[in-house]
């Protein structure tokens, strides 16, 4: 009979630490998504020099009202860049382009405005 309430003792444990460490995740995760800066933008010049991009965009009319001026962004090789669910490099980017950039939720004010933390940038479209 012991065994049996020392095997609940363990399943209502495991059941609790199950429950505590979801509730964990899901603030960190949702914390994460408060601090996000994500801006649908149109490329207006590509800038290169040595190893890195200077991106000067627009942010496109579907952006609530401060999102549709002007920005600057600063890329590498490394930064991560998607096209069609697929890593491209930083060559697949042409000015005119439409892309969605995430981004940490700092902008440096400065004109234009500066998005220093570049997460992921999405093209939206490839052919120009």
């Amino acid at each position: 009979m012991l065994k049996k309430k020392e095997a609940i003792a363990v399943l209502i444990g495991i059941l609790f630490f199950a429950m505590l460490s979801y509730f964990t995740y899901s603030q960190i995760t949702k914390k994460k998504k408060e601090n996000e800066f994500i801006l649908n933008a149109t490329i207006e010049k590509i800038i290169e020099k040595d190893d890195k991009s200077t991106l000067l965009i627009k942010g496109l009319p579907s952006n609530n009202k401060s999102k549709q001026g002007e920005y600057e962004i600063e890329i590498t090789d490394s930064t991560n860049i998607v096209l069609n669910n697929n890593k491209v490099t930083r060559k697949k980017l042409k000015e005119g382009q439409k892309i969605r950039i995430i981004a940490s939720d700092i902008v440096l004010t400065k004109e234009p405005p500066i998005i220093p933390q570049i997460t992921k940038i999405i093209i939206m479209n490839e052919s120009l």
